[in-house]
């Protein structure tokens, strides 16, 4: 329950290392380099709250679901803003081909993100580190949302939309893997389940 309150938590730390990834995931997607954006990817905080709101749901813990939405969401406005900001600054007005590559949505897509998802919760669980696996998570949250506040500064609304809905894919694809492998570790309902199913 306390890793979940921290997962949860929006605090100054969890608002810096959002910012400068943002930025650093911007100018990757401006300049066609992926390392680069593979750099933001290693400070983005992205899979924090989506961990501790989806074990605040399977738990029924009020407090950490309101923490965890309200840090969801502050990162996902904030990361919009910045993608509008960094344009401005940098004077580039061209379509890479790094953000081309996130305006389609595949199957695959979400099966990755839900497998993610659930590895994520194992570690989590299992209280062991979940660094390489946020950045895992943030190669398919960050980017695709960034490049949605770009291509939106730029007047190119469908491919925006597209990148908005490949980030709305991996969130609800990584929420699913989260939420399942927790009721499948007995931090949930399944628990109660086998409790009732033992008495008879």
């Amino acid at each position: 329950v306390e890793r979940a309150r921290r997962a949860a938590n929006l605090d100054k730390s969890h608002i810096t290392f959002l910012a400068l990834s943002t930025i650093i995931a911007v100018i990757g997607l401006q300049t066609d380099h992926p390392l680069v954006i593979f750099g933001a990817l290693l400070i983005a905080p992205v899979m924090d709250p989506i961990l501790g709101n989806a074990y605040g749901l399977v738990k029924r813990n009020a407090s950490i679901i309101k923490n965890a939405s309200k840090t969801l969401t502050t990162s996902v406005y904030l990361i919009i803003i910045i993608s509008f900001i960094v344009p401005v600054i940098t004077f580039r007005t061209d379509v890479t081909e790094e953000m081309l590559k996130r305006t389609n949505v595949a199957p695959t897509d979400l099966i990755l993100a839900v497998v993610i998802g659930a590895i994520a919760a194992l570690a989590f669980a299992s209280n062991k580190s979940t660094t390489l696996i946020g950045v895992a998570a943030a190669i398919s949250l960050m980017p695709p949302l960034a490049n949605a506040g770009v291509l939106l500064l730029l007047g190119l609304y469908k491919l925006s939309l597209n990148a908005l809905t490949l980030f709305a894919t991996n969130m609800l694809g990584m929420y699913a893997g989260t939420i399942i492998t927790f009721l499948v570790l007995e931090y949930g309902s399944f628990k109660k389940i086998k409790t009732k199913m033992t008495k008879f």
